[in-house]
């Protein structure tokens, strides 16, 4: 059974030259030999076994900080403006 949230973690990578690099989707990573490795299971914890998927790896020594987060949580506003279509009590 797939973790429908576990696609929705973000992983930023801080490489040596600074540049930021977004990984969608990866709930563990590894460090494999020179490189470190991230990888998305279909379980609900962040495990790694024979059925986790690769979605990136990055040299080890060229990574600096590895950050991870959930993406922000979005709200519809009407295009109006007016926040009491949605329930809100008038003022």
């Amino acid at each position: 059974m797939s973790d429908p949230g576990a696609r929705d973690v973000i992983h930023d990578i801080v490489l040596a030259d600074g540049e930021v690099v977004e990984i969608l989707g990866a709930n563990a990573y590894v460090q494999e030999g020179p490189l470190t490795t991230f990888f998305h299971s279909g379980r609900s914890r962040a495990a790694i076994d024979s059925w986790a998927e690769r979605v990136a790896s990055f040299k080890t020594t060229e990574i600096r900080r590895i950050i991870r987060r959930q993406p922000p949580t979005l709200r519809a506003i009407p295009a109006d403006g007016d926040e009491r279509a949605f329930g809100e009590a008038a003022g």
